[in-house]
């Protein structure tokens, strides 16, 4: 799923629009669309396509999970599929998932799935089925072994109202892994909690200098996060100019966060993109990917 325009997490939030009606894309077959989940590139389009079908297709994607045999991409990626179609607007979707339990299911994949993909895939499943029944796992799997999913069991304990990750989510920012660090990080920035502000700052001065540049990131997280409106739509702009890359394509990340969701901060995301599309900022492309796609 390497796409070389933007970061990988720009792009895994970032949903490809629709390009075939319901009735055409109903001709083609789950388990085709299912085979291309682990292809380069395909993630989004499938994920379109999937969730078109709905219901049925939350079947074939459940037997994808189950199925050890599998491979680990199409595992992960069909996980994090029937997530996110319970946040979707199929009814029929929403009450099968709730009828097969697989809010248990993907308990029982945090605690003991060996593949520490599977369970970081998991804990994200969680939190979009947004089931507040589960955070008692939840926090028993912040003592997981592998400290990326340490910090992804944090973020989704966030995302379902409970702060009691942040020690977790702290720790794991010093982490000699960068990926278990950047996971830390949208854990921090979910939970929001200033009073983290002053331990962060200590961190500017630490001898990895990975751990310098996501203490700051983690800062800046924490501070959009308690911002609204124009205010928040401002902050993302200073960042975009800022000399550190890592800042810089935070802050693209977010502004093209803005423009997906659709929301009132549309409009403004978009101007900054426009504004700034003749710098080396990455803005430029991001516009030119939004435009093509018809999001604006």
């Amino acid at each position: 799923m390497k796409i070389t325009l933007l970061p990988l997490s720009f792009w895994f939030f970032l949903a490809m629009p629709v390009t075939l009606m319901a009735q055409s894309t109903m001709t083609i077959s789950v388990s085709d669309l299912i085979l291309r989940l682990s292809k380069p590139g395909q993630f989004r389009d499938v994920e379109e396509k999937l969730k078109l079908l709905g219901e049925p297709a939350i079947k074939d994607l459940l037997d994808v999970v189950k199925d050890s045999r599998n491979p680990k991409e199409q595992r992960v990626a069909a996980i994090i599929l029937i997530g996110d179609m319970a946040g979707g607007t199929d009814i029929n979707a929403k009450e099968l998932i709730m009828r097969k339990g697989i809010d248990l299911y993907y308990e029982k994949l945090l605690t003991s799935d060996p593949d520490e993909s599977i369970r970081q895939s998991a804990a994200i499943g969680l939190g979009k089925l947004g089931n507040r029944r589960s955070i008692p796992v939840l926090k028993h799997a912040l003592s997981d072994t592998n400290p990326k999913v340490r910090a992804r069991v944090a973020w989704t304990l966030a995302m379902l109202g409970d702060k009691s990750g942040k020690e977790t989510a702290m720790t794991v920012l010093m982490d000699k892994s960068p990926g278990a660090q950047a996971v830390a990080v949208e854990a921090i920035g979910e939970i929001g909690d200033k009073n983290l502000i002053p331990e962060l700052q200590k961190r500017y001065e630490d001898k990895n200098p990975r751990t310098r540049i996501n203490a700051q990131l983690a800062v800046r997280a924490i501070e959009v996060k308690n911002l609204g409106g124009n205010a928040r739509i401002k902050y993302f702009e200073e960042a975009l100019d800022d000399k550190q890359n890592e800042v810089s394509r935070w802050a693209l990340i977010g502004i093209a966060e803005e423009i997906e969701l659709n929301g009132k901060n549309k409009d403004a995301a978009v101007k900054v993109l426009e504004k700034s599309s003749g710098k080396k900022n990455g803005a430029g492309r991001a516009l030119e990917y939004f435009r093509t796609r018809g999001k604006i």
